[in-house]
């Protein structure tokens, strides 16, 4: 009877533990190239991003850096985890809580020539883990892109240098 008791307490506590599950990797468009002069390119990217009001930390047109600020991504509760249209999280196991997401975007534009110019979105995400036990944030998660941004980017430089 005490074996049968001990057995089963090991199955619920086991059930409530969260199963590892990393992010899966996808394989995503990060850059493109426009047939047009970098000095058309450069301020079309400037521009989306103040009409998407990303904050900038720092911008380098000689060196072609845009480098975002880190910010809140828009997420849903998912059990212990969370969905993102921009990442996959995955869960870290165990029975701690994916409770808050992080994105930064960074931006490289290189003239290949005089009329054609590189473009190349890199983005990171990092979601925080909750610990009940400790009750508090413990570390930060690493999560994989969706390349839902990095599409959208990549598009809207590509509308706005048509129009």
């Amino acid at each position: 009877m005490r074996r049968l008791l001990i057995v089963c307490i090991c199955f619920i506590v086991a059930g409530c533990m969260g199963v590892r599950n990393v992010p899966q990797s996808r394989q995503v468009e990060i850059s493109r190239i426009y047939n047009l002069p970098y000095d058309e390119v450069w301020p079309a990217i400037v521009e989306i991003f103040a009409e998407k009001n990303i904050p900038i930390r720092t911008i380098e047109k000689n060196s072609g850096i845009i480098a975002g600020e880190p910010s809140n991504v828009p997420w849903e509760h998912d059990h212990l985890s969370l969905r993102s249209k921009f990442c996959d999280c995955g869960h870290p196991g165990g029975m701690v809580a994916l409770v808050g997401l992080h994105g930064q975007c960074n931006i490289f534009v290189k003239k290949l020539s005089d009329m054609e110019t590189s473009v190349q979105v890199n983005t990171i995400y990092k979601a925080d883990v909750y610990d009940p036990f400790m009750k508090q944030i413990t570390f930060q998660w690493d999560c994989q892109t969706t390349g839902s941004l990095e599409r959208n980017l990549l598009d809207r430089i590509e509308t706005k240098l048509n129009k």
